[in-house]
């Protein structure tokens, strides 16, 4: 028997033969992190036969020689900034009896259709920020692709799916919003009357959370709500331009009824607002999740806040919600590229975006101010 383990002393990771992700693009590929692989989705065919396919199979054959596949270079450069990047949490397999190997961790995203417009997101994952970076370039030109093709999985492919993942551990249903498309209710309804023993886990804004939905998944042995929430009050209804009342009965209509956590992504326009969400969890028992750190797009990353305050909130976080958070914390407080460049696209965007939320988020967030107005 050979063991074989990612770390950062390797370039090993076992998803390419454990990890199923289909993309909203429409791709089939092992995990998200991994580059475009060419491997297309095609209703009604077995994801175990595009998984064989030659480009994934490359990428394989490299990881047993000990090299760096190219294609999954994003995990590698988020080592190197000493980020716990996705390959270290693969788990660890027998290299002499890979053809054995089963799906573990499968991440579904049925369709990149979204009912909210929350302004982080990027247009290939949601057909409403699509049309909002469509209305921004009506007047601001951009260089970078924002124009998507549609996808959604059909709800007759949902049986076929959910036999393919049934032995998995983990299994994820994105988007998108996944609760938007008749599939995602499907797979949920089928998932608890095979009480099957994976995790199933929801990622969703919550919008969709009805009492049929909740009841499908309190039957589920294995179940888990993530929802995307990045704020509480009027900070929250300016970034996803819904409604916080509506989500604040969603959260608790949610709690009540099946294992949730809250999970925001970390950006520059909730930067001060957190703590005030993690009062709301801490008032209602529900688990805070903060480790969804903005990348991309680069103008709207908490780095766009100087150094100097992003360290001195990093160690009130750090009091705040101790260890667990040790991914923010030590974001918060490297070194971050933040060009004049990205503060003017930065500008644009946000008063933009403040014309069509009907509110100034410079008056909801009146710090940003005294930083984010001043020429880098």
């Amino acid at each position: 028997m050979a063991i074989l383990k990612s770390d950062k002393q390797n370039h090993f990771c076992s998803f390419p033969w454990n990890g199923l992700q289909i993309h909203v693009s429409g791709q089939v590929r092992p995990c998200c992190m991994i580059d475009d692989l060419g491997i297309k989705y095609q209703s009604g065919v077995d994801l175990r036969k595009s998984l064989a396919e030659k480009p994934l199979e490359m990428v394989r054959e490299q990881m047993l020689r000990g090299e760096a596949p190219r294609p999954c270079r994003a995990c590698y450069e988020e080592d190197q900034m000493g980020v716990q990047s996705v390959r270290l949490y693969s788990p660890a397999i027998d290299t002499e009896n890979l053809s054995s190997v089963k799906i573990s961790r499968a991440e579904i995203s049925l369709t990149n259709r979204c009912n909210l417009d929350c302004v982080m997101c990027r247009p290939q994952f949601s057909s409403r920020v699509q049309k909002l970076y469509q209305d921004f370039a009506s007047t601001h030109p951009l260089q970078e692709r924002i124009d998507f093709p549609s996808f959604t999985v059909p709800p007759e492919d949902v049986p076929g799916l959910v036999e393919q993942v049934c032995e998995a551990k983990e299994i994820r249903l994105i988007g998108g919003e996944p609760l938007l498309t008749e599939a995602g209710r499907l797979f949920i309804k089928l998932w608890a009357q095979g009480q099957y023993p994976g995790r199933l886990e929801v990622i969703t804004n919550g919008t969709f959370l009805d009492d049929a939905i909740l009841s499908d998944l309190a039957s589920c042995q294995n179940k888990q709500v993530d929802m995307s929430v990045d704020g509480v009050g009027e900070i929250y209804s300016w970034i996803r331009g819904h409604s916080w009342q509506h989500i604040q009965e969603q959260i608790l209509k949610t709690q009540a009824q099946v294992p949730l956590r809250l999970i925001p992504t970390l950006q520059v326009y909730n930067l001060f607002n957190l703590p005030l969400l993690a009062d709301f969890c801490q008032k209602n028992k529900i688990r805070l999740l903060l480790g969804h750190i903005l990348r991309h797009p680069h103008f709207l990353s908490a780095w766009a806040w100087p150094k100097s305050l992003r360290q001195q909130l990093s160690l009130d976080y750090g009091s705040l919600w101790g260890t667990d958070h040790a991914d923010l914390i030590g974001f918060l407080q490297k070194d971050g590229e933040y060009t004049e460049d990205m503060r003017q696209r930065f500008l644009s965007w946000t008063h933009f975006l403040n014309k069509k939320r009907g509110k100034d988020w410079f008056a909801l967030e009146p710090q940003a101010k005294d930083f984010l107005l001043k020429k880098i």
